[in-house]
């Protein structure tokens, strides 16, 4: 809905020094860190690799965890069947998949996202829920507060005078001189916003808080304050190291393709008191020589006068590869990611466990996604008409997890060797036990073999 404006700085030593020093407090720094850093991935080919792969590497599936609806004891399997199916048309709403991919790549690149669930009114034909929808607010626009709720979520506030800044602009009529999408601002944001920016806009305001209940806010590297920062922050000095060398490398090149041709003269042409005027020598062997290189095979006979005619080559040499590889391996190696030793040997092992790294980080993000789900989850159900207590749990699966015949491999193992529950060897093939003990009990009911 709204994007951040992405601003071009000159990167350097003194920048990232300053900025580096809690950002995770100040706003202004944050969105600049972002825009830098966003830049930075458009155009550095390391940077643009590792968000792609955490893009690429994303596991966008997930499971539901009903545990909490059975330990209630609820009797009525027609209620549960009806919980089922507010989720899973919830979950379709929102598009999760895109959601998963786009949540956790951007908190990973920009150290924070910050999203609120938008319901758009009544339920549509055949449908249970309202539309639901997942609006995203970018840092400038949205500021976290240092207040959190009894959530334990940051109360997040959107600045009014941002927004309007954003959205404002020329609305689009067809020729009939009707509007093609809305009016004027005013309708823009009644029709796209939610009620508690609605009213601040109404009331003239200048920040508008969402309710904590609605908005998920996602941070990376936060440290107890308000704001994240990506983990892509701490590669900037090498970044920066590798632009120098390279921006020498393009100069030193641009030097050799110079052609620079001397020619010297006999120093006894200036006489015996060396104070001779040579001037109409040095232009006549001058003259000569140009007129000779006009031609397609160049042929010269030097007056007397000429010594030595030569190319001088530049002395400039061009970074050596070991360098750049050097920089460029801690580049990968803070973001975890490399595909080569550090002494420039290839290493599958070594680029498995690195990646390894990098898919943690994922993780670790995609659980902050879960939370807020599980909370939303909550919320649709009260609203829906039923107890939100027996919302189920969402875990999206590690990007990480294991090979599948690995884990069956070790699911034998538990089952046949260490004699364990049937549950915790479903639990490490990835399959909910509750839920596929309750479809064993349909089907034996069923008469299904």
């Amino acid at each position: 809905m709204l994007n951040g404006e992405a601003t071009t700085r000159e990167l350097n030593q003194d920048w990232i020094d300053t900025y580096s020093v809690a950002p995770q407090a100040d706003k202004e720094k944050t969105l600049a860190i972002i825009n830098v850093i966003r830049g930075l991935v458009n155009r550095n080919d390391i940077l643009g690799a590792v968000v792609e792969a955490v893009e690429n590497n994303i596991n966008t599936k997930w499971r539901l965890h009903w545990r909490t609806a059975k330990n209630r004891d609820v009797e009525n399997k027609e209620k549960i069947k009806e919980i089922k199916k507010v989720i899973e048309e919830f979950l379709q709403k929102i598009d999760l998949p895109i959601l998963i991919r786009k949540s956790v790549t951007t908190a990973y690149m920009d150290g924070n996202y910050i999203m609120h669930l938008k319901n758009g009114g009544k339920p549509m034909e055949d449908d249970i829920l309202p539309e639901y929808t997942v609006d995203v607010y970018p840092i400038g626009v949205a500021q976290i507060s240092q207040y959190t709720s009894g959530y334990n979520d940051p109360i997040v506030l959107i600045d009014m005078n941002e927004l309007r800044s954003k959205i404002r602009k020329n609305y689009a009529k067809n020729k009939k001189n009707r509007a093609i999408f809305y009016e004027d601002e005013e309708k823009e944001v009644k029709a796209t916003f939610p009620k508690e920016i609605v009213k601040a806009y109404k009331d003239k305001e200048r920040y508008a808080k969402l309710d904590v209940a609605y908005t998920g806010v996602m941070r990376v590297n936060n440290q107890n304050l308000p704001y994240g920062l990506t983990p892509l922050f701490r590669s900037l000095e090498s970044i920066l190291m590798l632009d120098a060398l390279g921006k020498a490398d393009r100069m030193n090149a641009k030097a050799r393709t110079k052609k620079v041709l001397a020619q010297y003269l006999n120093k006894e042409i200036l006489g015996p008191t060396w104070d001779k005027d040579t001037y109409k020598a040095q232009a006549y062997a001058h003259n000569t020589l140009l007129a000779a290189w006009s031609n397609p095979v160049v042929l010269v006979t030097c007056p007397a006068t000429v010594r030595e005619i030569k190319y001088v080559e530049p002395n400039a040499e061009m970074t050596s590869i070991d360098t750049i590889n050097y920089y460029r391996n801690r580049v990968m190696a803070t973001l975890g990611v490399s595909f080569l030793n550090i002494n420039g040997t290839s290493s599958m092992t070594a680029s498995n466990i690195s990646v390894k790294q990098l898919l943690k980080e994922v993780n670790k993000i995609s659980q902050q996604l879960e939370s807020i789900l599980f909370k939303w989850f909550k919320i649709i159900l009260r609203d829906a008409g039923y107890d939100p207590e027996l919302a189920p749990k969402i875990t999206i699966i590690d990007s990480e997890a294991m090979e599948a015949d690995l884990r069956m491999e070790l699911a034998r193992f538990m089952l046949n060797t260490m004699n364990s529950s049937y549950e915790s060897a479903y639990e490490v093939m990835g399959i909910p036990f509750e839920d596929e003990l309750e479809r064993r009990d349909t089907e034996n009911e069923e008469g299904i073999d």
